[in-house]
C-alpha cells in the first residue's frame, strides 16, 4: 500500500527566468509472508510473516535562466528525509521470534546542467548530479535482530554527463550521443552468504563502484513508411573498493580467498572487479514498416535484433557464473488502422530459439558434492509464437 503526494508551483515558461518549486510526501507499507515446508532442518524450513514501512519528505526547487536565446542553464537541488521501519516473526518454533527496528536518514542532492542550440538544430548538452537511494531492510529467509539493528546503508552517486543531440538529413534522421562517468559509494547490490547450509542472497554495500561510457540512440526515415532505427552502448562498470567480500565455495588462496587472522574468517578483496550483471557492449537495431494496401488499413512489418557481451551473475566473479554472449532476433507481420487505434499481427520471438538465462546461482555448500547450480530460464529462452491484438479508444 503506497500513498504519494506532491504540489508543485510552476512559473510562466516565456521569460528568461523560470523556476519549480515543490514538496513531496510518501506513505508505504509492504506486507510479505513466506512458507516451505522442508525436513526439520531450520535454514531449509522457514514459515515467517513480515512488514516494512518507508515515509518519506521531501522538498525541491530547480531554477532556469536563459544566458542568450540559444544557451540555457539550470539548477535544481532536493532535500529528501526518509524513515524506514521493519517488523518481522519467526514462526517456525512455540514461540515466535520478532524483530523490530527502525532508522532515518536525510540526503541532500543537487544538478547543474547546461544546454546549447546551434543553428544546424543540434543541441549539446552537459550536466553534474548528485544521486541518493535511501536505507533498506534486506527481508528474507534468516533475517534476524542483526539485519534489523543494520539496515543496507544509503547509496550515493555523482554523475557526470556530456552530449549531442539533433536531427540530420532535414528532419529523416535523429540522434543522441551521450557519454557519462559515475561514481558510486556504499552501492547496493545482490551478494551471497556462502555461510549458510544453502547459500542465500543478501543485499550488500559495494562500497565503491564506477561506471563510464558512451550511448548512442539513432533512428532514420529513408523513405515514407520505413523507418530504421539502431542504439548501443559500451559500458565499464567496475568495482573500485570492497574488501571483506564472500568468496565463492571452492575459491583458494591463489585466486584470492585469504584468512583474516583476528575473526578467521575467509573473505576476498574485489577492487578492480567488473560489476555483475553489466555487459561491457550491448547493441540494438530494428526496423518498422507501415504501408497502405486499402482503404484505412495498413500493412506493418516489425523487427529487430538485440545482443549483449558475456556477464557473471555473481558479484564475487565466481567461474561458474557466467553467461557467454548472445543475441535475440524478434520479427512480426500485421494489419493495423490508419490511425493506429488497432492492430492484429502475427508475432515470433527469439526467431532463431537461442538458449540464454537471466540467472545463475551457484548454490554449492561444503556439504553437497559435485557442485549444483540453479539457472532461471525466460520465457524468451525458446522461440514462440502467435497472434497479438490491439485496439484502442
Amino acid at each position: 500500500r503506497t500513498v504519494t503526494q506532491e504540489l508543485r508551483l510552476t512559473s510562466p515558461t516565456d521569460g528568461d527566468f523560470d523556476y519549480i518549486l515543490g514538496v513531496y510526501i510518501a506513505d508505504g507499507d509492504t506486507d510479505r509472508s513466506f512458507v516451505r515446508l522442508a525436513p526439520n532442518t531450520p535454514p531449509l524450513r522457514q514459515n515467517w510473516d513480515s512488514n516494512a514501512s518507508v515515509r518519506n519528505y521531501a522538498a525541491f526547487a530547480q531554477l532556469g535562466y536563459d544566458i542568450s536565446p540559444k544557451t540555457l542553464v539550470s539548477l535544481g537541488a532536493r532535500l529528501n528525509y526518509e524513515k524506514i521501519d521493519v517488523f518481522f516473526q519467526d514462526n517456525r518454533t512455540a514461540i515466535p521470534g520478532i524483530f523490530r527496528g527502525s532508522d532515518s536518514d536525510t540526503a541532500f542532492t543537487g544538478k547543474l546542467s547546461l544546454q546549447h542550440f546551434f543553428d544546424s538544430g543540434i543541441m549539446a548538452f552537459t550536466s553534474v548530479a548528485t544521486g541518493y537511494k535511501g536505507q533498506a531492510y534486506d527481508i528474507s529467509s534468516g533475517f534476524n535482530q542483526r539485519r534489523a539493528d543494520n539496515p543496507i546503508r544509503s547509496e550515493s552517486s555523482v554523475a557526470y554527463e556530456i552530449g549531442l543531440k539533433g536531427d540530420a538529413l532535414d528532419g529523416k534522421a535523429q540522434f543522441q550521443l551521450v557519454g557519462f562517468w559515475v561514481d558510486y559509494d556504499d552501492f547496493q547490490a545482490q551478494g551471497i552468504n556462502n555461510e549458510l547450509i544453502v547459500p542465500q542472497f543478501e543485499l550488500v554495500n559495494v562500497g565503491k563502484l564506477r561506471t563510464r561510457g558512451i550511448e548512442l540512440e539513432s533512428s532514420i526515415r529513408p523513405t515514407d513508411g520505413l523507418t530504421v532505427f539502431a542504439s548501443g552502448a559500451y559500458v565499464d562498470a567496475q568495482i573500485k573498493e570492497f574488501s571483506g567480500a564472500n568468496c565463492y565455495f571452492g575459491q583458494t588462496v591463489a585466486q584470492g580467498c585469504v584468512r583474516n587472522p583476528a575473526s578467521g574468517l575467509f573473505s576476498q578483496d574485489l577492487a578492480g572487479k567488473q560489476l555483475n550483471n553489466s555487459p561491457d557492449f550491448k547493441f540494438n537495431v530494428g526496423l518498422i514498416y507501415e504501408k497502405p494496401i486499402f482503404g484505412d488499413v495498413e500493412l506493418v512489418l516489425n523487427g529487430n535484433y538485440t545482443w549483449q557481451s558475456g556477464v557473471n551473475f555473481d558479484i564475487g566473479n565466481n567461474p561458474r557464473t557466467k553467461q557467454p554472449a548472445y543475441g535475440l532476433a524478434n520479427a512480426s507481420i500485421g494489419l493495423q488502422g490508419d490511425d493506429k487505434n488497432w492492430q492484429v499481427s502475427l508475432f515470433v520471438n527469439n526467431l532463431f530459439d537461442q538458449d540464454y538465462v537471466t540467472q545463475i546461482i551457484d548454490d554449492t555448500s561444503t556439504r553437497v558434492d559435485p557442485f549444483i547450480l540453479l539457472q532461471q530460464i525466460p520465457r524468451n529462452a525458446s522461440r514462440f509464437f502467435g497472434i497479438r491484438a490491439r485496439f484502442g479508444f
